[in-house]
């Protein structure tokens, strides 16, 4: 009986910290990067619009850039195109 209390507490406590974590990945965003010829595009969810951009833009940098010095200048370069949204709510 006591196992079974456990594993019952321990199961809604997962379930939790999962629906937790799902609530704060609100945001959706897709950024595609040109730096030096080559194109990528890459989408990340975060808790903002900010977060999403920049992890998006730094996962697309990292596809396309030749090591941390190209990296950070493809970082810098403004994206070809940014689309996010929140949910059901198109943010533009």
């Amino acid at each position: 009986m006591r196992a079974f209390f456990g594993l019952t507490v321990l199961v809604l406590f997962a379930v939790a910290v999962v629906l937790g974590a799902m609530t704060q990945l609100r945001t959706r965003c897709e950024v595609c990067m040109e730096f030096r010829g080559r194109k990528a595009c890459e989408a990340a969810r975060a808790a903002d619009e900010e977060a999403a951009i920049l992890q998006a833009t730094t996962a697309a940098c990292s596809i396309i850039s030749g090591g941390v010095t190209d990296g950070i200048r493809c970082g810098n370069t403004p994206p070809r195109s940014i689309q996010c949204d929140a949910g059901d709510r198109p943010l533009g």
